[in-house]
């Protein structure tokens, strides 16, 4: 199966079009990131070594009703009511996920959580004329 990053390069191509790499981040921060989290998370919670992007990326679009249940665990989606399964049927259109599920989008947005501390910033609004306001979390939370 090929994969919308591969490329390959005959030997017809000139290897001088292969563009430069401008940016990667330091393994720390690549360490710190919510994907090498959640690779750590399926290890632990599901026994899933996936020990690269690639590894990750094949087992997603391989078990696609695993893989989208486990996001939905690692991100402590709040169902309020359970889905009956993940994905009933791969038809497109018309797939249905999560099908019988329900939940509350301003729950999940406002919730706790790494940089939504309620002093942290959550909406900032700017007007052509210059007026700008900011609102926190807490106040967001306290109008919803």
């Amino acid at each position: 199966m090929a994969r919308l990053h591969d490329c390959h390069y005959g030997d017809d191509m000139p290897h001088d079009d292969v563009p430069e790499v401008l940016w990667k981040p330091h393994p720390d921060q690549v360490d710190r990131s919510r994907l090498a989290g959640f690779r750590r998370w399926l290890k632990a919670e599901r026994g899933l070594d996936l020990p690269d992007y690639d590894s990750l990326w094949q087992w997603s679009v391989g078990e696609l009703e695993s893989f989208w249940e486990s996001v939905a665990r690692f991100f402590d989606v709040a169902f309020h009511d359970q889905a009956t399964t993940v994905l009933p049927r791969r038809t497109m259109p018309g797939a249905q996920w999560f099908p019988g599920a329900t939940l509350n989008y301003a729950e999940h947005a406002l919730r706790a959580d790494e940089g939504k501390s309620d002093s942290d910033v959550a909406v900032v609004f700017c007007r052509e004329d210059g007026l700008t306001e900011e609102l926190t979390y807490g106040e967001l939370r306290a109008q919803v």
